[in-house]
């Protein structure tokens, strides 16, 4: 986790932190990159769009997803579904202040 001290984080912004914007952020300094918010319960529940918040490219490393969420079971159980490697994500933050 060294990265992660070493420089600049960009944050999970809601509608502007795509896989391109992502990737032009790491091109200019950015020592890691995270998703969008993405709904614990939408994913929970299997939702197209939130699925589709945790595209990325092979060049996004590394690549945090935040989930956002108030119910401490959906969070749960949908940080335990993205932190399937499959998936490809190298942490996952929890944002239980916001919205």
């Amino acid at each position: 986790m060294r990265w992660f001290y070493e420089g600049a984080v960009l944050a999970p912004m809601a509608g502007l932190t795509d896989s391109a914007f992502r990737r032009v952020c790491l091109s200019m300094g950015a020592t890691c990159v995270l998703t969008e918010m993405v709904s614990a319960a939408g994913l929970v529940r299997g939702s197209r769009r939130s699925l589709a918040l945790l595209s990325h490219s092979p060049e996004e490393v590394p690549l945090g997803a935040q989930l956002f969420g108030s119910r401490p079971g959906e969070l749960a159980t949908a940080a335990a579904m993205v932190s399937d490697p499959s998936f490809g994500f190298d942490f996952i933050d929890l944002n239980a202040g916001c919205p």
